[in-house]
């Protein structure tokens, strides 16, 4: 919108579903935790999300889809029912048919090409599961992420999908050009399959993405700030992006939350710990000792 509050052309050129998708997401979950929020703040909230869910149908595209499903599973959480039920079965349907055109042999996917937040559609199928009890879902969720992981992880490294060219079916892949927030999103995503299915596999995986913040790449650089905390924002074929946005820092922040629950579990570890370049194996103690050094923009 302008200073005078009038939408702009932009909103007409521009496809905003995964913009919408996302806020669906963010509403969902903001209301998910009604109980530990302002008053005001859960009355705001919903009052959006009545206006948006009147145009859900409006969304067609796989990854607004997916976001959007993120979001009725977390606003399902706190007002279950049948509606809820029926948005999520619609979207998981179109998410179906996307995987019934484009899947074949050797390619089991919802499209025929990997681009950004890919782990986000089978994460929303896996989500449609835990509403609807489908078991289809569940199959093709765990079908199609396994087949993203193994594009993924090779050689004990996380290689996510390039950002200077998609991975097109048949095609030759381009390595390099990562970003913290497909690795953060993989990490999201490998979370909620291990506690579905508890795969020991997917929190190896997980493990796996993190130490890609810890120096585990091609370049064998650590990808975030020790000195305030902050996150790179990419990882090149020759060297890595020292600007450091909030959204890969927050992508870090995230990841590193997810991780500290499996960490948890583990023997406490001295507050003085450091890193250095000898513990940067793959190895889950390993990783659990970087908890207090990764926090440090917490002190």
């Amino acid at each position: 919108m302008n200073f005078d509050h009038q939408l702009t052309e932009q909103n007409s050129e521009v496809n905003l579903e995964g913009a919408n998708g996302r806020a669906l997401w963010s509403l969902g979950y903001l209301i998910a935790h009604k109980q530990i929020l302002p008053l005001d703040l859960i009355q705001g909230a919903e009052n959006c999300w009545n206006n948006a869910i009147e145009r859900i149908t409006d969304i067609t595209s796989p990854r607004a889809i997916s976001y959007a499903i993120k979001g009725l599973y977390h606003y399902h959480s706190t007002y279950p029912g049948h509606i809820i039920n029926k948005h999520v079965e619609r979207l998981t349907n179109i998410l179906l048919h996307h995987y019934n055109i484009n899947a074949e042999d050797n390619w089991f996917w919802y499209e025929d090409y990997m681009t950004y937040a890919n782990s986000i559609l089978p994460e929303a199928m896996m989500y449609s599961y835990l509403i609807t009890d489908n078991e289809r879902y569940k199959q093709i969720a765990e079908i199609t992420f396994d087949f993203l992981l193994s594009h993924y992880f090779m050689k004990g490294e996380l290689k996510i999908i390039s950002n200077r060219k998609w991975f097109k079916r048949n095609n030759e892949r381009e390595f390099h050009g990562e970003q913290p927030i497909e690795v953060a999103t993989t990490i999201v995503a490998l979370d909620l399959f291990y506690e579905v299915t508890g795969n020991q596999k997917y929190k190896n995986q997980l493990e796996v993405a993190f130490s890609w913040f810890l120096g585990n790449n091609h370049l064998k650089q650590i990808m975030y700030n020790t000195v305030n905390g902050a996150s790179y924002d990419g990882l090149e074929d020759m060297q890595v992006n020292i600007n450091q946005g909030a959204e890969s820092t927050l992508c870090f922040f995230k990841a590193q939350l997810i991780l500290e629950k499996y960490a948890e579990k583990l023997s406490s570890i001295k507050s003085d710990e450091t890193i250095s370049r000898s513990q940067l194996s793959v190895n889950f103690k390993t990783i659990a000792k970087t908890k207090n050094v990764v926090l440090t923009i917490a002190n």
